[in-house]
């Protein structure tokens, strides 16, 4: 899969529509680019329960427009960027079933109906919700 292609391709579309991006699970491999923060009017982005690694880029935090976010069910490290809680228009948030560690950055609460980290190590968050999300320690 040509993450650059798509970029390119949704750069070019990106003038006069609002954007999806979503695949069906098991198609997508490798790190997620820092490119796809370029993608400035993209409102749905599901790259759930695919085989994704790396970490989350911050650029993640450019997408104004984003009101979904999926990303949950992969091979996902690192913390989750600060960047996330720019994101005021966000009401979707699916981050669980990574390796993601750390502590839970600020998140739009505002916007945020729906929130899920759970089976992700953040110590300092005991059982439970915090910044309205469903979390549940997963520490090995």
């Amino acid at each position: 899969f040509n993450w650059i292609a798509l970029a390119f391709v949704m750069e070019l579309m990106h003038a006069t529509l609002h954007l999806i991006l979503a695949f069906n699970p098991g198609q997508l491999t490798g790190r997620i680019p820092s490119l796809i923060g370029n993608l400035s009017l993209l409102t749905q982005l599901d790259l759930g329960q695919q085989s994704l690694t790396g970490t989350i880029p911050s650029s993640i935090g450019n997408l104004g427009q984003l009101t979904s976010l999926s990303l949950g069910g992969n091979y996902l490290s690192g913390s989750i960027p600060p960047s996330i809680g720019s994101l005021d228009q966000l009401a979707w948030l699916e981050l669980h079933d990574n390796n993601l560690s750390g502590s839970v950055p600020i998140l739009p609460a505002s916007s945020l109906d729906w929130c899920f980290l759970y089976g992700n190590c953040f110590p300092d968050v005991t059982n439970g919700e915090a910044a309205g999300c469903e979390i549940r320690p997963n520490c090995a």
